[in-house]
């Protein structure tokens, strides 16, 4: 798989995910900041990894 089509599969979960956790997230506690914050953290380092791994190079 090229660079291209796993950011691209990476973009996707992410997008997947984040919007369970926001459904998720508002149904435990109405849009809390800061549980959105770490999410996006989360979230943000696990593509960081991901784009960082030997297997993309």
């Amino acid at each position: 798989m090229d660079k291209l089509s796993k950011s691209l599969e990476v973009l996707k979960l992410l997008s997947t995910t984040t919007s369970e956790t926001l459904i998720a997230s508002n149904e435990k506690s109405r849009l809390d900041a800061v549980s959105i914050s770490k999410e996006k953290i989360h979230h943000l380092n696990n593509i960081v990894d991901i784009l960082c791994s030997p297997s993309l190079i």
